[in-house]
């Protein structure tokens, strides 16, 4: 009877010595992606409980934000669209997922897994096949390493898997219990879910390449190992938008003469064309200070001004000169 005891309490040890398997509530995650001629970041954020076949499911709501250059070299924002919703629930070590092309619960992450097991993540993915040789719709994950890994100085498990030759769905990387894939290096399907996957091991053009950048929720404070904005698009487009409204720029109309005043900390040019786009004159504009620009000697009519703070915005304001 001792013994038993014994064993009971070294199992509940070992059950909790790394802590809980999955989120906690205001989870939200971060993964930058690249791709040719465009780029930008997935949100997934843990929005709200629902039930699913009797089992307390997590809904989980992704947002793809997509940014490119533009013929200026000036960095604009595509638009964004929504990932839909993806739905998971805990039980033991394992965090299963809902995949509602086939209406049932696979399993996502398995962190009590060994190096060489497996298990089946899609039976058949919308009936899409990368090669029409292989008949063979189900996809499975390996593991092909596991270990620790200490975080916000706790330590948790990880497990390194990759999607089984011949399989046309699935996700790679490297995924730590807590919060999942945790990879900050550039690679294809290293998202927080499993996407159609090239097994051919031929990196196409369409796939994406991901990378973790941050984490947290309302128990796991922030983690961020790039120790990078993690929404920097967006906060670079916002900080430079919210410049340019910071230049002012008077008289307009004008008789010919108007000052600029900068009241940023950047150095902004001014660029100023006639009414058929032809080049007048480029100004610099040092931070905190103002410039009179002198257009006399222009004809009466419409000018152009282009402000530009020299990284990813500019605006083009009409000059009237009368």
């Amino acid at each position: 009877m001792k013994n038993i005891l014994f064993i009971s309490i070294l199992s509940l040890i070992s059950l909790n010595i790394y802590g809980q398997v999955w989120i906690d509530s205001g989870a939200v995650w971060h993964y930058d992606y690249s791709n040719i001629g465009y780029g930008g970041f997935y949100k997934y954020e843990y929005t709200k409980d629902t039930v699913i076949e009797n089992q307390n499911c997590q809904i989980i709501a992704g947002t793809n934000y997509m940014f490119t250059y533009n013929q200026n070299n000036e960095l604009v924002l595509l638009g964004q669209s929504e990932l839909g919703n993806h739905y998971t629930f805990v039980s033991g070590d394992t965090v299963f997922y809902w995949n509602e092309n086939e209406n049932k619960f696979f399993t996502l992450f398995d962190f009590g897994a060994q190096i060489g097991d497996s298990w089946v993540i899609s039976t058949n993915p919308n009936n899409y096949v990368v090669d029409p040789n292989n008949d063979n719709d189900t996809s499975r994950i390996e593991v092909i390493s596991t270990g620790t890994v200490t975080i916000n100085s706790n330590m948790y498990r990880f497990i390194k898997i990759k999607p089984t030759y011949g399989s046309t769905y699935g996700m790679e990387g490297t995924f730590v219990e807590r919060f999942g894939n945790i990879d900050s290096t550039l690679a294809p399907f290293q998202s927080l879910f499993p996407s159609f996957y090239d097994y051919s091991g031929n990196i196409m053009a369409e796939w994406n390449m991901y990378n973790f950048k941050c984490f947290q929720d309302t128990s796991f404070s922030l983690y961020n190992p790039t120790n990078k904005d993690c929404e920097y698009y967006l906060t670079i487009l916002g900080t430079k938008e919210e410049e340019l409204n910071n230049i002012e720029y008077f008289p307009n109309p004008t008789e010919g003469k108007f000052t600029i005043n900068n009241r940023n900390n950047e150095i902004i040019t001014i660029i100023l064309y006639d009414n058929i786009g032809k080049l007048l004159n480029t100004f610099e504009v040092a931070p905190m200070t103002k410039i009179e620009i002198n257009i006399s000697k222009y004809r009466k009519g419409l000018y152009f001004m282009k402000v530009d703070n020299g990284i990813i915005k500019s605006e083009t304001i009409k000059i009237i000169k009368q």
